[in-house]
């Protein structure tokens, strides 16, 4: 035969919930507020010790590897990175060609084109930068 279990010491102790509630030694008393347990919704995954991105190192990147797409590989904007990589590279062969000046002007037009949207990129980093670390 099995004896009942001691009731516990008068103090703060975890309910079924995994709250916080103050047993006074008879009955059980309020939960305390500022210990809730957060809720956790089905599907839902909480990340811990997440990486979060800053807007000084975006503003970097953009600066310095702007026409690259480095910026945009950084704050997780993977398909317009590549399209800007890619043009990028791609240019570098019709600036070189000395022979056909129509392709030279192709190649400085799409880096033209790359630096403004680096200019636009430099107006909504912030903005980025925030909807990336929520």
């Amino acid at each position: 035969m099995t004896s009942p279990a001691p009731a516990p010491e008068p103090g703060w102790h975890l309910n079924a919930n995994g709250q916080r509630q103050w047993w006074d030694g008879s009955a059980w008393g309020p939960v305390d507020a500022a210990h809730i347990a957060p809720t956790v919704q089905p599907g839902v995954v909480m990340v811990r010790n997440a990486k979060l991105k800053t807007k000084s190192t975006a503003y970097i990147l953009a600066i310095l590897f702007g026409t690259a797409g480095v910026h945009r590989f950084y704050l997780r904007r993977f398909g317009t990175a590549w399209v800007m990589l890619i043009a990028s590279l791609l240019s570098f062969p019709f600036r070189l060609d000395d022979q056909h000046p129509g392709s030279a002007a192709i190649g400085w037009g799409t880096i033209a084109v790359l630096v403004v949207w680096v200019l636009v990129d430099l107006i909504f980093i912030p903005e980025i930068v925030r909807d990336v670390n929520r």
